[in-house]
């Protein structure tokens, strides 16, 4: 089994969220845009605060679920980076091991 991460994989899963996260932005803004478009075409006061309702719920999801989103992918490359730094000085760490332990090791 290996514990080498794979950076492609990696970037991968990232770009999956900013997508994803973006796919539910367009999503979120053709709401407001249909909602907008119905009190725009009805004089019911009882629609218009429909608008309110509708910016301020694509608003709040906007501040929680896509800001969320972004961080995880951010968090996502960010644990990557970490981790192949951690990968490359055992790396180095085991090069410089001096040649008598190396000899004792079987190396």
């Amino acid at each position: 089994m290996s514990t080498k991460v794979d950076p492609e994989i990696v970037e991968a899963q990232a770009k999956s969220y900013e997508s994803t996260r973006d796919n539910l932005e367009q999503q979120l803004e053709s709401s407001r845009t249909q909602a907008k478009s119905l009190v725009d075409s009805s004089s019911s006061e009882a629609t218009k605060a429909l608008l309110d309702i509708i910016d301020t719920w694509v608003n709040n999801t906007k501040k929680t679920m896509l800001e969320h989103m972004t961080t995880m992918a951010k968090d996502i490359r960010h644990a990557k980076d970490d981790q192949l730094e951690v990968d490359s000085q055992s790396a180095k760490n085991i090069l410089n091991i001096p040649p008598v332990t190396s000899s004792f090791l079987g190396g």
